[in-house]
């Protein structure tokens, strides 16, 4: 993912341009987009043009370039989703500029599926509601902070790619300006569902735990399976042994698609039996 998102390619170099006389706001909305067009299954690769290169990437189909199986394909489409939402959250889901520049996103972001003929966008993506959101990070985060944090680029490959070391990427410099005074006054802001909603992360529960942080039940509340689950298939994928990336990925898309399925089958019996009983309250014959 990070050397997709370091840095504009050609396509989305004059996306996010209402926002021109906010280089804050315009710098956070391009990194989103480039977030958004990896978990779309867009990747950069240096152009193949003749007399060397342009010094700019291009964004591509990853499937163009990639041949694997269909079933493999599926898998990464949502290992991606789950990396790039993840991500999002838990690095700019409080940036105080998001509210400013989430119109912006997802509109540059339509543009662009359009052009690379991918409507809709990832459509794994659709059944991974907040929810979801809070088992993968509990259970991914780590390996993928890991891997954010050990990012570098020592050289430009000739496309001008910056010199990047480790914690200092795009990514980080851009999540630490969030906590800035100077930009943020108030500092980071609470994760808003309204805005989440716009970039494509859904609430199936306006009771939703808005936390990232642990995806445990709370004291005295019966399990409902989290925690204990995503420790047995922790134990499963590290006796898969050579195969352990692969079948923990789809060991979690198959548990995560069970809890959104429980989850959402949950709320509408609780809005049924909401609606039922205002009916109730209001016949006549009350």
């Amino acid at each position: 993912m990070m050397y997709n998102i370091e840095k504009d390619g050609q396509q989305d170099q004059k996306m996010c341009s209402t926002l021109e006389n906010k280089e804050r706001e315009k710098e956070l909305c391009k990194l989103l987009l480039r977030i958004f067009f990896w978990m779309d299954g867009l990747r950069q690769q240096v152009p193949n043009v003749k007399g060397g290169s342009t010094g700019q990437m291009i964004w591509i189909r990853r499937n163009e370039e990639t041949k694997v199986k269909k079933e493999e394909e599926d898998l990464e489409h949502y290992y991606r989703c789950l990396i790039g939402k993840v991500t999002l959250v838990k690095m700019l889901g409080k940036h105080c500029k998001l509210k400013d520049v989430s119109d912006v996103v997802m509109k540059d972001v339509g543009n662009m599926r359009t052009r690379m003929n991918i409507p809709g966008g990832n459509k794994f993506c659709k059944d991974v509601d907040f929810g979801s959101l809070r088992i993968g990070g509990t259970f991914m985060w780590g390996k993928i902070k890991e891997w954010i944090d050990a990012f570098t680029i020592a050289g430009s490959y000739g496309v001008e790619l910056p010199e990047v070391e480790k914690g200092q990427s795009k990514l980080h410099d851009i999540q630490k300006k969030g906590q800035k005074k100077e930009i943020c006054p108030e500092g980071e802001v609470e994760l808003d569902p309204s805005i989440l909603e716009k970039l494509e992360i859904k609430f199936i529960d306006d009771s939703e735990d808005l936390s990232l942080d642990e995806a445990i039940d709370p004291p005295g509340k019966e399990t409902s399976g989290g925690k204990k689950e995503l420790e047995e298939v922790l134990k499963e994928a590290m006796e898969a042994n050579d195969r352990e990336e692969a079948f923990l990925a789809k060991t979690l898309q198959e548990l995560l698609l069970k809890k959104h399925l429980e989850n959402k089958a949950k709320v509408e019996k609780k809005k049924a039996e909401e609606q039922t009983a205002t009916l109730t309250a209001t016949s006549p014959g009350k």
